[in-house]
């Protein structure tokens, strides 16, 4: 099939994933693109494109586990659940030990449901779930079945934590 495949894109801080769709349509004159994830426009990281007749695949590999690099800063939280959220509250940042570190491993790996954040795309009632909080309205998102298949942490530099984590599909990252 002519002008169809799969590519993958080093997407860059800065730009969403349907950003660089956008591009792409510019670039390669081809109308049917379709990303197989959402990255925040925050986020770096390998994003597959499908493009053409490839975008019939794209249900498969949004089905698929997924890898990620993740940092989090310990002591605030913000209302969008990323560093691009208004500051909700805030809070000392206790010494954390090898044990403590043990401990959070294993209640990771446990987790089993997961509230998707306020600020994301999924629908409520039809209506994207951003476009709600950003309009201050009350809503609730029900948890979702997720697995999280392998939890290690890389590096901690308080009050910084870099890990990794493999996951399932519709797993947030940044409300883990």
């Amino acid at each position: 099939m002519k002008n169809s495949g799969i590519i993958l894109v080093d997407k860059p801080t800065g730009i969403s994933s349907f950003g660089v769709i956008h591009q792409l349509r510019k670039i390669t004159g081809i109308k049917k693109i379709g990303h197989t994830g959402t990255l925040d426009p925050f986020a770096s990281g390998l994003l597959p494109i499908c493009l053409g007749g490839a975008t019939r695949l794209a249900s498969y590999i949004l089905a698929a586990d997924k890898e990620y690099i993740a940092e989090l800063e310990l002591g605030y939280q913000t209302d969008s659940a990323d560093l691009t959220g208004k500051k909700i509250t805030e809070a000392e940042v206790p010494e954390i030990s090898q044990t403590d570190l043990q401990r959070l491993r294993q209640e990771v790996l446990a987790i089993q449901q997961q509230i998707p954040p306020r600020y994301s795309a999924i629908k409520v009632n039809g209506k994207r779930a951003y476009k709600l909080a950003r309009a201050e309205q009350d809503f609730q998102i029900p948890p979702r079945p997720i697995k999280i298949i392998d939890f290690e942490i890389l590096e901690v530099d308080l009050p910084k934590i870099v890990y990794r984590a493999q996951v399932s599909k519709v797993t947030y990252i940044r409300t883990l």
